[in-house]
């Protein structure tokens, strides 16, 4: 599938993002095959993603923040070409975003990686994200919908840290007034 010609309508770290013509869908042009979140040691990182680790990536994406992601095939230089529907509104300020993963039942956790909005894991549904900033968000009239998060299965890695940060914080001594 040929790139466009034309500027994209915005760029991201990963994609040059089109408007599709009949203004119903996005179109994203990979230009590599973007991160997912990871575990070295202790600390909670993004690594570079895989072409098998992008397409999980983003099934995964849709099975738990549904915007109908839909693989529209490979660029002439082997990257996806993915699409989503249009989601109409603004980027919400982060503490939209942080009032939102929270009511979610995820929680924050620390992190190392370049990219904004920190980390959040919900152990019920076993999903780690990364990369929340507000640009990763839409509030729209349906609320607000994330829209191009590094999402992860948890694995036995990241749940060991979980399991000590749970023991550390039973073990800490209690503060009273």
């Amino acid at each position: 599938m040929p790139r466009p010609t034309r500027p994209p309508d915005k760029y991201g770290a990963e994609h040059d993002v089109f408007l599709a013509s009949n203004g119903i869908r996005v179109v994203k042009f990979a230009r590599n095959f973007g991160f997912i979140p990871g575990v070295a040691g202790d600390q909670v990182i993004m690594k570079p993603a895989t072409p098998q680790e992008y397409l999980a990536r983003h099934s995964l994406m849709e099975r738990i923040f549904p915007t109908d992601i839909r693989l529209e095939g490979l660029t002439d230089d082997g990257h996806f070409v993915i699409s989503q529907r249009v989601i109409v509104g603004n980027h919400p300020p982060e503490h939209t975003v942080r009032e939102y993963l929270l009511s979610l039942d995820f929680v924050n956790l620390p992190a190392r990686f370049g990219q904004g909005g920190g980390a959040w894991f919900h152990k019920g549904v076993g999903v780690l994200i990364m990369d929340t900033s507000p640009d990763n968000f839409v509030a729209s009239a349906q609320g607000i919908v994330p829209i191009d998060l590094q999402i992860a299965e948890l694995d036995g890695a990241f749940l060991k840290l979980v399991a000590a940060a749970e023991m550390l914080l039973r073990q800490a001594p209690k503060i009273t007034h």
